[in-house]
């Protein structure tokens, strides 16, 4: 109920981003488990290309809120390439270019882990960790290259 109350707390622009950014993590956890990740990369590049103009730093930080405060309410498990995919397409289209970042270890029993996270100009804007130094980059993945 205390969800409910505060959801209907926030400005009706920012209960729509909210509805928002929860159907399209929705739809994008579902089609990482559906079609993989290429094809997925590949439908969202679609939607989230930018047509130039001057970023929208603002909406950008709004976004950048609502994905992440939807991705702890929806995302139990293995969140951050759902919230890093979303919040790339969604970015975008404020004309906020992000670079898609995927490292790889080895956890403390000895089994591989990844996570991702976006990069706005070299920072950290989507997945920052206190131990992300321990992951391994792999080669950066921009919205455009698919």
């Amino acid at each position: 109920m205390r969800l409910v109350i505060k959801f209907f707390s926030f400005p009706l622009a920012d209960q729509w981003l909210l509805i928002r950014s929860a159907l399209w993590i929705s739809a994008v956890r579902l089609a990482l488990r559906v079609l993989g990740f290429v094809q997925v990369r590949r439908i969202l590049a679609r939607w989230g290309q930018i047509h130039g103009g001057p970023v929208n730093e603002a909406a950008a930080s709004r976004v950048m809120w609502a994905v992440d405060v939807v991705s702890n309410r929806l995302l139990r498990r293995k969140p951050c390439l759902t919230r890093a995919l979303v919040a790339q397409t969604l970015l975008a289209r404020c004309n906020y270019p992000t670079t898609l970042r995927i490292g790889v270890a080895h956890n403390s029993d000895g089994r591989f882990e990844a996570h991702a996270w976006l990069e706005h100009e070299g920072q950290i804007v989507v997945g920052q960790l206190d131990d992300l130094a321990r992951f391994t980059p792999l080669p950066p993945l921009e919205m455009n290259r698919v």
